[in-house]
């Protein structure tokens, strides 16, 4: 009798325990059973010492319905063996056909011949068929790419081509999302052999044009040929267009639909990731659209004073909605010429034109520097709350942690700060007080928002983030990232009628008030004084710098500095320079 007949059940079981692996991402067919497996066929008393681990999870792979039935019978037929072992069982699971292919890796693989053409093109299901052309269909979103993992083709984008076109007539909304086949090598030969047109039959032989779509969402990339989509699909009761990212080849083509007067419906536009290199034809675009009364408009990326005013003139008195985020976002990092104009910021000047331009502003999404809550600070707010019909505003409050990539010089061969304790202590307190943002100065702030002439502002919401950029001090050290996160909260600032005479108050909530619980611990940590880096003293002495300690938990005893008074500053609404220099420049 060999040794591991002697040995006890119990000690048995704890064995097929360690060989058996119960995680999810490790449960594929084979890697499952690969160790209890072999050990179960060792002989019939550890084959029977395995039962309870072996199955414990019934896992079947199901190709379609007609095979369901006789998966199930296999399984009742095993599971009725030795007794019974349905009491085992624990846990079932469903896999698709091609999960195998994907996890096995002790699959037997065959020697893959190059294809010298594409596999025969399957026709359309005569259901799918009829799904597409239905009457009834108003809205859809649609998974876009040219080939599948497997080397097949994929005609999704043609076929939502035809159905935008009318081959649904009665389809108004059309999401196209990009989706990306996974690597192979049959993609890696279905793609060397290029993709050829769309069969002639079917779905794709109705050349029909025209459609109603009212909105169309897509990547830029997702798209295809814009071109064959102006020519077949009616843009002209087009109302909501969004393009995620920027590619100027359809940026241009808009830019002709609208001289053209084929975006004629158009009313809410978005305009994402704009790069440097882009911003003259995104003013061409709004330029061109200036007869469309835009009433809904997000623009982000490198938003230059150019692209500022354009908006403001062609389109700011229609305008109910705006979201505006500028950042800088460049082609590359080498420029034959002279760099490209800065992104505009918003200054009180700039707070002043947007108030005077967009009077039927409803609802905006900005964000300014944060400077301490001082008289420029103060003034935009002054401004913001000038804009009569202004019901809901989202603020970004940036704050820098210098030194700042604009202070950076890589020829002095610096040493780069790639930790928080590395950055000089009166930058560390500076980055403090300008991130500190309590429940006080939210109320504070939405008070300077709705005080006369304001009045109208239901709801404001705080986020208070860090600005930087490539050169930014410690930008990926995330225990700093904490340290910044205790004091950079986000709020909810909201009027609201309470009572049965609706009196109204103004309710203030912090967002995601457990991730501030967590960047406490952190402090927490060092004020205990559980070190586990090595330079945390610096933290310390910064905050006491702004905050002096008075308890033994003195992290928690920190506030924001107040804003400045609220007094009516001179400058002139015209233009960013003369603030400026008020200012010192």
């Amino acid at each position: 009798m060999g040794k591991l007949e002697t040995l006890p059940w119990l000690v048995l079981n704890r064995i097929c325990e360690y060989l058996n692996d119960d995680d999810d991402e490790a449960c594929t067919a084979n890697q499952r059973g690969g160790d209890l497996r072999a050990f179960s066929l060792t002989s019939r008393h550890c084959c029977a010492a395995t039962a309870s681990q072996r199955f414990s999870q019934v896992r079947m792979t199901v190709t379609n319905v007609d095979d369901l039935v006789l998966v199930l019978e296999r399984w009742v037929e095993v599971l009725d063996r030795d007794g019974g072992r349905y009491r085992y069982a624990q846990r079932l699971k469903v896999d698709l056909p091609g999960q195998d292919k994907v996890n096995d890796e002790w699959n037997k693989h065959r020697l893959v011949v190059p294809r010298t053409g594409h596999p025969q093109v399957i026709d359309i299901d005569p259901n799918d068929y009829a799904l597409a052309t239905s009457p009834s269909l108003y809205s859809i979103v649609v998974k876009v790419r040219g080939y599948e993992s497997d080397g097949r083709l994929n005609y999704n984008g043609q076929a939502a081509l035809s159905m935008a076109a009318g081959a649904a007539p009665n389809l108004r909304h059309l999401c196209l999302v990009p989706s990306n086949a996974g690597n192979s090598l049959a993609l890696m030969q279905a793609i060397r052999l290029g993709m050829p047109p769309a069969p002639p039959d079917g779905l794709f032989s109705l050349k029909i044009q025209g459609g109603r779509l009212r909105s169309l969402f897509f990547a830029t990339d997702s798209l295809g040929d814009i071109e064959a989509w102006a020519a077949r699909a009616d843009f002209s009761k087009l109302c909501r267009l969004v393009p995620w990212g920027w590619d100027p080849t359809w940026a241009g083509i808009l830019v002709g639909l609208a001289a053209r007067g084929e975006l004629v419906s158009l009313r809410s536009l978005d305009l994402s990731e704009i790069r440097s290199d882009g911003t003259r034809t995104a003013c061409q675009l709004l330029t061109a659209l200036s007869q469309n009364s835009l009433e809904s408009l997000s623009v982000d990326g490198h938003i230059d004073d150019a692209l500022f005013h354009t908006i403001l003139d062609q389109h700011g008195r229609s305008l109910r909605y705006l979201y505006f985020h500028p950042y800088e976002n460049y082609d590359n990092d080498e420029y034959d010429g002279d760099w490209p104009p800065p992104c505009v910021v918003l200054t009180p000047a700039r707070a002043a034109q947007l108030a005077e331009k967009c009077p039927n502003l409803e609802i905006a999404e900005l964000q300014i520097d944060r400077t301490l809550g001082d008289a420029r600070e103060c003034a935009i707010y002054r401004e913001l709350r000038r804009l009569p019909r202004l019901r809901r505003l989202s603020l970004t409050l940036w704050f820098v942690v210098h030194p700042n990539e604009d202070e950076w010089d890589a020829t002095l061969d610096e040493q780069p700060m790639y930790h928080g304790e590395d950055i000089p202590r009166p930058y560390l307190s500076q980055a403090f007080a300008n991130a500190a943002v309590d429940a006080n100065l939210a109320r504070a702030i939405f008070d300077r928002l709705t005080a006369p002439p304001g009045g109208s502002l239901e709801r404001l919401r705080l986020l208070v983030r860090r600005k930087q950029g490539r050169y930014a001090p410690a930008s990926d050290d995330d225990r700093f990232g904490d340290l910044l996160r205790w004091f950079a909260r986000d709020w909810i600032c909201e009027r609201r009628k309470s009572g049965r005479d609706n009196t109204p108050v103004v309710e203030i909530r912090e967002l995601e008030p457990s991730a501030t619980v967590d960047a406490g611990k952190e402090w927490q940590s060092i004020g205990e004084g559980k070190r586990q880096f090595g330079g945390e003293e610096v933290f310390v002495k910064a905050f006491d710098d702004v905050w002096p300690q008075t308890t033994s938990r003195w992290w928690e005893d920190w506030k924001s500095v107040p804003l400045s008074p609220d007094v009516e500053l001179e400058f002139a609404r015209g233009g960013v320079e003369e603030w400026g220099r008020k200012e010192g420049g």
